[in-house]
C-alpha cells in the first residue's frame, strides 16, 4: 500500500524526504505506531496540518529524543497499542499506521491533548450532524446512569 502524496505533516513531497527517513529511523522501533493527527493527515481526514509527528508507544519505553522531525508522544498499552495498525509503504520504508477508523476514536480520546477544536471537524467527516448533547443517564440500561454523547437532530 503507498501513502498519500505528501509525509504526514504535510510537507510536500519533494522537500519531505529526509523528514520521513528521519521520522524511521527515529519511529523505527517496532513497537511504535504512527497515530492521532498524523494519522488523520495521512489517512486524508479533515484539514489538520500538525506541526510534529505524533507516535503512540508502549508506556514501558523511553520516549524518543528530541530532534528532526519533531515528535509528539502518546502512551498506550496492551489492545490500544496493538489493535487496529496497518502498515504503510512511504519512500520504501513500512511505517506502522493506526486505521482511519481507530485514528478517529484515539482522536476524540486525546481530544484535550490535539485540541477540541479537531472534534467538530471529525463529526463533519465522518458525517454526523447535529448538535452534541452530554447525558447524565443511558437510555436501556435498567435505570443504571453512565456517561454518553447522543447526537441531537
Amino acid at each position: 500500500m503507498q501513502a498519500a502524496s505528501g509525509d504526514v505533516r504535510g510537507v510536500p513531497p519533494a522537500a519531505a524526504g529526509d523528514k520521513r527517513a528521519a521520522f524511521a529511523g527515529r519511529g523505527g522501533d517496532s513497537r511504535t505506531t504512527l497515530c492521532l493527527l498524523s494519522a488523520l493527515r495521512l489517512h486524508g481526514i479533515g484539514t489538520q496540518a500538525p506541526l510534529e509527528v505524533w507516535l503512540a508507544i508502549p508506556q514501558t519505553i523511553p520516549a524518543p529524543r528530541p530532534g528532526s522531525p519533531a515528535l509528539r508522544v502518546v502512551r498506550r498499552s496492551g489492545a490500544a497499542l496493538s489493535v487496529g495498525i496497518k502498515r504503510v509503504v512511504m519512500d520504501g520504508i513500512r511505517v506502522p499506521v493506526f486505521n482511519p477508523s481507530k485514528t478517529v476514536a484515539n482522536c476524540f480520546t486525546f481530544r484535550h491533548k490535539i485540541g477540541v477544536d479537531v472534534a467538530p471537524e471529525l463529526y463533519m467527516a465522518i458525517g454526523i450532524s447535529g448538535a452534541i448533547q452530554h447525558g447524565s443517564a443511558a437510555a436501556g440500561t435498567g435505570g443504571q446512569t453512565g456517561r454518553h454523547v447522543r447526537v441531537a437532530p
